[in-house]
């Protein structure tokens, strides 16, 4: 299934979202990377038809999803940024329930359901009350439900937000798990979240694309344009403009700092390959010079 935005436009009041935003996505994983406020969720919104735009449209192998809204969306499974459960139902109880809305046979609902749980590692947990899970057992759980319907798409909003780093770990290895022959975005404004797993990345920044490419094509966009410094924890560094510095690691009795600037930014600094936070860096904190 390919799915294609075609300039999408929104605004609310005088405030532009989206400014004539366009993509397409085919199998593999994507990250929608940018900045809490970017238009991500808005543009995900567009997408599900949840959010009208005011002006643009969205295509489904060639065909406007006005014409075939149903279709598409039994084609789509969403995990939103603030999912919604009822905390005194058990897991398994609210997978059967979810699976029911979503029109599957009670049949093929057991049969899913016990299949999900496997794979999101909850079976051993089932009876348990939502309302007594982890966070990282809710975005499992919330994966499951929104792999159901087994979708061509599936859509996960901000999946790993509050999650500690082994919980994030575990479910970026499961969203990679359920990559194959779909297509799946991830929206988000962490950027390990999609270095390692996403076949494209797209940045927005204040409502637009501002780099597309794969994590590859990414780096060597802004090649030149990373550089380090190493100071001694003693000296001081006032010569530094902390707005570019992207990282910086205490290394004993020096410290390590990592610069994002189109110009050398101070005379002992050198160049070194950029990451895709640098990249995010670059292109999401306004004008480098």
């Amino acid at each position: 299934m390919k799915i294609e935005l075609k300039s999408i436009y929104k605004k609310y009041g005088k405030q532009e979202v989206l400014k004539h935003v366009s993509m397409e996505f085919d199998t593999g994983i994507y990250g929608l990377l940018g900045k809490n406020g970017a238009g991500k969720t808005t543009l995900i919104g567009i997408l599900l038809g949840i959010v009208k735009a005011n002006s643009g449209e969205v295509l489904m192998d060639g065909k406007s999803v006005r014409l075939c809204q149903n279709e598409f969306l039994d084609k789509i499974g969403y995990l939103p940024q603030y999912p919604k459960f009822y905390k005194e139902m058990r897991i398994d109880e609210f997978l059967m329930y979810m699976a029911s809305l979503k029109g599957i046979s009670k049949k093929d609902s057991k049969e899913k359901v016990d299949w999900l749980l496997h794979e999101v590692n909850l079976w051993d947990g089932k009876k348990k009350k939502i309302g007594d899970l982890s966070g990282g057992m809710r975005q499992r759980l919330g994966i499951a439900q929104a792999m159901l319907n087994e979708p061509e798409l599936l859509i996960l909003d901000e999946p790993t937000a509050g999650l500690d780093p082994q919980e994030r770990i575990r479910f970026r290895n499961l969203i990679s798990k359920f990559a194959k022959n779909r297509t799946i975005i991830l929206v988000t404004h962490i950027v390990s979240d999609v270095e390692y797993i996403a076949n494209q990345v797209i940045i927005m920044d204040d409502g637009d694309i501002v780099c597309q490419g794969n994590i590859e094509q990414l780096e060597d966009s802004i090649k030149g344009k990373v550089w380090e410094v190493v100071r001694k924890n003693s000296d001081t560094m006032d010569d530094l403009d902390f707005g570019k510095v992207s990282n910086l690691k205490r290394e004993g009795e020096n410290t390590r700092i990592r610069i994002v600037s189109d110009r050398q930014p101070v005379v002992d600094a050198s160049k070194v390959r950029a990451g895709l936070e640098d990249v995010f860096l670059y292109h999401c904190r306004g004008d480098m010079e």
